[in-house]
């Protein structure tokens, strides 16, 4: 068996320079500040789109499209869910949508309470 040598040399290549006055400047005059938040909502929208198509049937995202007074005529279950979720981006809507999510969870839990649920005939 005969005997092996090697040898390793690193060839770095010389570093630029960075001038930390240029650089900041170059982020201050980004044309899109908000970039990142743009990924970030796009993802809470694809996070809501996959609560409502996994978690709400036909009938609930019809309720939801009548309280936001969304016409529902000939839409199926995709759609329904792509209108709600387009009419819960926009933040001018926030209010209603706050609204209706707050109206929701106090209807849920009234029909959890063993008087109240006597008197509700809402199905959520």
């Amino acid at each position: 068996m005969e005997n092996v040598t090697y040898k390793i040399s690193e060839k770095c290549k010389v570093r630029e320079q960075i001038n930390i006055k240029d650089l900041m400047a170059e982020v201050a005059n980004t044309d899109n500040p908000d970039e990142g938040d743009s990924d970030v909502s796009c993802d809470a929208n694809y996070a809501t789109h996959l609560d409502y198509a996994t978690n709400f049937n036909v009938k609930q995202l019809g309720m939801i499209l009548d309280y936001y007074e969304i016409l529902k005529r000939n839409l199926r279950k995709e759609e329904m869910v792509n209108e709600i979720v387009f009419y819960e981006s926009e933040p001018s809507n926030r209010s209603k949508v706050e609204r209706r999510k707050r109206l929701w969870e106090n209807v849920a839990e009234l029909k959890k309470d063993n008087f109240f649920a006597k008197y509700l005939i809402v199905e959520l």
